[in-house]
């Protein structure tokens, strides 16, 4: 092999490198996303679990008032 064999082989070991960072920074950048809205899901699902809860409370205040002893 001569030097510019091995110029170009490491040229394009180089790129190569280049294109799998490119690839692996986009499905991070990806998955990031899909964390995100997942939290958003859970936040949504606890803020109905609150209001479900308040629902609960009133239900239960109402139903003491016609309880019979």
């Amino acid at each position: 092999e001569n030097i510019t064999d091995v110029k170009r082989a490491v040229v394009e070991s180089i790129e190569g490198i280049s294109s799998i960072c490119e690839e692996s920074a986009a499905s991070t950048e990806e998955v990031a996303a899909t964390i995100q809205n997942q939290f958003s899901s859970v936040q949504n699902i606890n803020d109905a679990a609150k209001q479900l809860l308040e629902v609960e409370k009133g239900l239960k205040a109402a139903i003491n008032q016609f309880k019979v002893d």
